[in-house]
């Protein structure tokens, strides 16, 4: 792949050509991002000869294997450096779009993906599909950063939860002291609780500024990312995709892969392994300044969880994923069918008083069904007025 594409722009001057004019032109950042989608380019000079009408200026476009949705930067001209020519009131600033062209979420699937080929798609191994998604959140530069917070926040839950067992044998051994004083071991406990407590408030904190921000800016960025990916279509493929699969697939599928893809990797990763590894270390730690001998029993629990767990997951991954999938289906469904009865319920109220009548009379000769006497049938009776 080519380390820049290069996309020529064309400058015009319009009315007379005679004499040489010069002006200044600049691009600058829109939904695109210098740096990531292209070259920056200062402000530069371009000038017309006597007699020249049109010149091309280039800007380099940065090429992205990441599925990144159509973005686009913008050019203009500086009023302020026009020598021998005068910027037009409407046509000094121009957009250029770059209609990203990439699979979901990387090009690595893009065997499968780009045929549109359901059953094709249905091939892709669930483990690795996961993992290309973990690699296209991680390349934006915002949830990478997002997502350092976010581990650093999980060493301090993971700090803190190390901590309170060392403050609870703390409390047990001061508790069992014959040799302290009542009063003594009150302040120690008092001192204790202060010392339970007072970590809270930084983990709400951090709890606020990591994983929600995190979570809550890869919703945003994937929405709007499938949403322009889907304006920038042909037609025929817009219209062989349903108004309820766009719907669900923004709240309901983006926010499952954010939630328990992205974050729950990241927690299993860098939260709850670490977590075991410095449970096993605190409970060989205790083992050995204790006087009963090694316990190897509590070690071998603890460490046999990273080692299982994958296992079940890659067991149950093809299973789960056709689950889901027949669950998501079906939840579509339910949406199509409720989508077009609110639509169409003029439709409905003018012509098809039948089933209309039909449910009522269904509804007036449940009590005579049902086994339940008194207030259940009273609540369900209906008068004879389908309009009561």
């Amino acid at each position: 792949m080519p380390e820049f594409t290069p996309v020529k722009i064309g400058i015009t001057r319009l009315g007379s050509s005679a004499g040489v004019s010069r002006v200044q032109w600049q691009t600058f950042d829109y939904s695109a991002i210098s740096g990531i989608h292209f070259v920056a380019v200062p402000p530069t000079w371009v000038e017309f000869a006597d007699g020249e009408t049109h010149l091309d200026v280039t800007v380099n476009v940065i090429p992205n294997t990441s599925f990144d949705g159509a973005v686009e930067f913008g050019l203009k001209i500086n009023k302020e450096s026009s020598e021998g020519c005068v910027v037009g009131k409407y046509l000094h600033t121009s957009y250029v779009k770059i209609i990203d062209n990439s699979a979901f979420p990387t090009d690595m699937l893009s065997e499968w993906v780009k045929a549109g080929d359901a059953k094709k798609i249905q091939e892709i191994n669930p483990m690795r599909l996961v993992f290309e998604f973990l690699k296209m959140c991680w390349s934006h530069p915002t949830a990478k950063t997002a997502t350092i917070k976010t581990i650093l926040s999980y060493q301090w839950y993971n700090f803190t939860t190390v901590l309170n067992i060392f403050l609870l044998l703390f409390v047990i051994i001061t508790l069992t002291d014959d040799e302290s004083s009542d009063a003594h071991k009150q302040r120690l406990l008092l001192i204790l609780g202060a010392l339970f407590i007072l970590p809270f408030s930084v983990t709400h904190y951090l709890k606020r500024q990591g994983d929600f921000y995190m979570a809550c800016f890869l919703r945003n960025h994937l929405q709007a990312l499938l949403l322009k990916k889907f304006v920038t279509y042909e037609e025929s493929t817009r219209s062989s995709i349903s108004t309820e699969e766009v719907i669900m697939t923004l709240v309901r599928d983006i926010v499952c892969s954010i939630q328990q893809g992205y974050v729950a990797t990241v927690d299993l990763v860098f939260g709850r392994f670490v977590k075991i590894f410095l449970f096993v270390v605190s409970i060989v730690y205790l083992n050995v300044l204790g006087n009963e001998g090694f316990m190897w029993q509590p070690v071998l629990a603890v460490c046999s969880l990273p080692i299982f767990i994958p296992i079940y997951l890659m067991m149950r991954q093809r299973k789960l994923f056709k689950l889901r999938q027949k669950h998501f289906q079906h939840e579509n469904g339910c949406f199509q069918h409720v989508l077009k009865a609110t639509i169409n319920y003029p439709l409905i109220a003018d012509y098809d008083q039948v089933l209309t009548q039909n449910i009522c009379a269904f509804i007036r000769d449940l009590p005579q069904m049902t086994p339940f006497p008194g207030p259940f049938a009273t609540m369900l009776h209906l008068p004879e007025n389908n309009h009561g």
